[in-house]
């Protein structure tokens, strides 16, 4: 679906909420139209409360209004709570697509759910109350996949820690390659010294590389390789 599914037949948020159809979790995430998109076309539908919003906070209103008429319950929320509970989804669930709203409901509905209240599991929408609904709604986004993995790459990974670079010791700070005393005049000069890739083509650093078995000069323990510990 794209904007223009709304937008072509002007359709009330009512109207193109009963044309949705729920469907699976998965499909329901691979859904193109986005509640992100739906927010930001500019539309104005009134809530029940009198009060204008965009017309994603539109559908949740319907979404939340549907999932409860579906129950028999003396004790429901009011208007303005169904109010306050669709302007918290968009406000937290813009990557919803406009597919999962009525998914929600349907595996709300069926007790395919899990949501925790008072330290227990529950699967049935026990309470029809704003921590209840808004429980069913958060255990719900977490059961979603990744959008990534649905696009066939994996999730962002951290990036792999650097090794941290050992320090010089009070030897290196006062000897070259040879073992000749030098004194250097700051620790980056030092540094640079014995940190640098190895110029095979100096003497010194030749004849300590063949002493170090071949690696490069950067070892903290080359006072050992050199026999002066």
């Amino acid at each position: 679906m794209t904007l223009n599914d709304i937008r072509s037949g002007k359709k009330a948020a009512r109207v193109f909420y009963a044309e949705l159809r729920g469907t699976t979790i998965t499909e329901a995430a691979k859904e193109p139209l986005k509640l992100r998109e739906v927010a930001a076309m500019g539309d104005r539908p009134i809530l029940p409360t009198g009060e204008p919003v965009n017309y994603a906070t539109a559908l949740c209103y319907i979404c939340l209004q549907t999932l409860i008429g579906k129950y028999t319950r003396k004790n429901k929320p009011i208007e303005a709570e169904i109010a306050y509970m669709a302007k918290q989804m968009t406000s937290r669930y813009l990557d919803w697509s406009v597919l999962d709203l009525p998914t929600f409901v349907d595996m709300c509905i069926c007790s395919h759910i899990p949501s925790l209240r008072l330290g227990a599991t529950e699967y049935e929408l026990a309470s029809l109350d704003i921590p209840s609904i808004m429980g069913k709604v958060e255990s719900y986004d977490k059961m979603r996949p990744n959008t990534q993995a649905l696009q066939g790459s994996s999730p962002d990974k951290a990036p792999a820690m650097q090794p941290v670079e050992k320090p010089l010791t009070k030897w290196h700070l006062t000897h070259k390659m040879d073992g000749a005393e030098y004194h250097w005049p700051d620790y980056e000069s030092a540094r640079r010294y014995w940190k640098h890739q190895p110029n095979y083509d100096d003497p010194q650093e030749k004849a300590f590389i063949k002493a170090a078995g071949g690696k490069q000069p950067i070892l903290p323990s080359v006072n050992e390789i050199l026999g002066l510990q």
